[in-house]
Parts: structure tokens; C-alpha cells; sequence
């Protein structure tokens, strides 16, 4: 018995002669944006922790960093989110 399935449907070629037109939608990455997001919260904390006045509190400076710089980086990923939502909702115009 031999396989009576058709083929894949694929791409339909127009028709010699026919224009077809369409639309190019530029829609941002959201990766890209998401990463130089964090990126910028992890730039920003090493100077921010850094150049604040040091406390005698106990706690060592790397944990003040990783701290800091885990907040930053998350505030700086969902800002990089927000900024990429406000592009697409631009580039549908």
C-alpha cells in the first residue's frame, strides 16, 4: 500500500506578472532589550555602591553590591521590557 497523505502545503508563488503586495511590520526584539536593560542596572550599581558614603554597619561591600546590583538589573530588565512594549506599540502605526 503506498502513502496517500498529500504534500505539505509551503509557499504559494503568485502568478507571473502579478504584483503582490505587503507590509513590513518592524517589530523590536525584546531580548536586546531586555539585556541592555540589566546591562545599564549592572553599570549603574558598581559606581552607585562605590561612591555612597560607607556605613559601619557590619556588612561587607559585596554583599552591598550583589545587592544592589540584583536590584538594579531587575529594575533595568523590566524598564528595557517596558521601553521594547512602547517601540512595538509605535512600529504597529
Amino acid at each position: 500500500m503506498a502513502d496517500q497523505t498529500p504534500p505539505a502545503p509551503g509557499p504559494v508563488d503568485p502568478p507571473e506578472g502579478e504584483v503582490v503586495r505587503g507590509r513590513v511590520r518592524r517589530a523590536p526584539r525584546y531580548r536586546g532589550f531586555v539585556i541592555a536593560g540589566v546591562v545599564v542596572g549592572l553599570v549603574v550599581a558598581v559606581p552607585l555602591v562605590l561612591l555612597w558614603p560607607a556605613e559601619r554597619t557590619g556588612t561587607g561591600i559585596g554583599a552591598v553590591l550583589a545587592l544592589t546590583a540584583l536590584t538594579l538589573a531587575v529594575l533595568g530588565a523590566l524598564l528595557g521590557a517596558g521601553l521594547a512594549l512602547v517601540a512595538d506599540r509605535r512600529s504597529r502605526r
